[in-house]
């Protein structure tokens, strides 16, 4: 009988001992898929925020302009939003921000201004 105790004793060991082992190795397995997950969401999420990151700095740096173009034979005058006069000569383009910015001015002429 000794040998029987024996032998369901080892029985039972063997199956904790491996009941053990494939727990480890379940977890391993989830382990590496939730590590495959996570870099899979990284090559998808990184370059969405880096587009999105993008986007609102060019909208920052966009500028609306108006164009001021004066027919052959007449001329304009303008107020610019700096209060700053200018007087344009027939047959002139005058290309102005709607708002200038803190430290500069731009304007783009094409013909005669007097400013």
């Amino acid at each position: 009988m000794h040998a029987d105790k024996k032998e369901t004793f080892e029985q039972i060991w063997n199956k904790i001992i491996f009941s053990g082992e494939l727990t480890k190795t379940k977890q391993l397995r989830l382990s590496n898929w939730i590590k495959v997950a996570a870099l899979i969401l990284l090559i998808i999420a990184v370059p969405i925020i880096w587009q999105r990151l993008a986007n609102e700095k060019g909208d920052s740096n966009l500028v609306s302009y108006q164009e001021i173009i004066v027919p052959i034979g007449e001329k304009a005058q303008l107020v610019l939003p700096d209060g700053s006069h200018i007087w344009i000569n027939s047959g002139s383009r005058f290309k102005y921000p709607t708002s200038f910015g803190a430290n500069t001015r731009d304007v783009y002429l094409t013909g005669e201004a007097f400013f």
